[in-house]
């Protein structure tokens, strides 16, 4: 059951969905796929996605009074989060949503929209819409991909609950019986869930994983990082009662290469 104000909501929308169509049909936007290996594929060019969530502002300044956004671009950031993280889509939204569009696209980058509070039932209800609306957009070719729940298995979402926002945002699902007999709105955007670790987080140290899922709650691909204490790249040496030195375990499970994965994959995941 929808309430008052998300029927209002949700009628705004799909005003924006409606004008979107007639000002932009079939409006052309950057295409993302996983290759046979997990590999990203944006327009068939394998990408690693480093992505910002959530980047400076729009018109932010540098310590130096550069671009804010040139300076990330710049560093290697290729997408930015976009959109509510944890309250419903608004027309407001849809507009910021184009605006980052168009700033992401000037510097040759594209945008993560964050459909999270949209992923269950029954508030996917108002997905089509947002989709809709945000494809029709000027830059619709800065989309990249669509963020779907956090943490589903973490918060006891179930897949059921996430299966028809999937379906409806990829046009995948199992003989398409997932779109609950709708048409999908999209199948040219990579969806991604995030899950959490499986292993029991201890007190001193932290982790996330990001998982790019060709199904609601399936990975293809994972990365994990904790901290919580130093960690070491090198083997210690201790010396033994008979004065020969004997080589001890590292202090740290992680090697500084595994580290440097896991920066850029897990960062992008908060």
């Amino acid at each position: 059951m929808v309430n008052g104000s998300a029927t209002k909501g949700l009628l705004v929308l799909a005003t924006f969905a409606a004008a979107a169509i007639v000002a932009v049909q079939g409006a052309a936007g950057a295409t993302t796929r996983l290759d046979p290996y997990g590999t990203t594929l944006l327009d068939g060019r394998k990408v690693f996605p480093i992505v910002l969530a959530k980047g400076p502002e729009r018109d932010a300044l540098t310590p130096e009074d550069a671009d804010a956004l040139d300076e990330v671009v710049g560093a290697g950031v290729n997408f930015f989060k976009v959109g509510p993280a944890t309250i419903p889509w608004t027309s407001a939204d849809v507009n910021d949503a184009h605006a980052w569009n168009r700033e992401a696209r000037e510097r040759g980058a594209y945008t993560w929209i964050n459909m999270a509070t949209l992923s269950k039932v029954p508030e996917s209800s108002q997905l089509r819409a947002v989709v809709t609306a945000l494809k029709g957009g000027d830059r619709a070719d800065a989309i990249g991909m669509w963020k779907g729940a956090d943490e589903p298995r973490w918060v006891g979402t179930t897949p059921g609950e996430l299966q028809y926002a999937y379906c409806l945002a990829t046009s995948h699902g199992e003989e398409k019986g997932w779109c609950a007999g709708e048409l999908p709105a999209d199948s040219d955007h990579l969806w991604v869930t995030i899950q959490a670790p499986r292993t029991a987080r201890s007190p001193t140290s932290t982790a996330s994983t990001t998982t790019r899922s060709p199904g609601p709650t399936g990975s293809t691909r994972s990365c994990t990082t904790s901290a919580g204490g130093p960690t070491r790249s090198r083997r210690s040496r201790r010396t033994t009662p008979s004065g020969r030195r004997s080589r001890s375990a590292p202090a740290a499970a992680t090697t500084n290469r595994a580290n440097s994965c896991c920066r850029l994959c897990c960062r992008s995941a908060t």
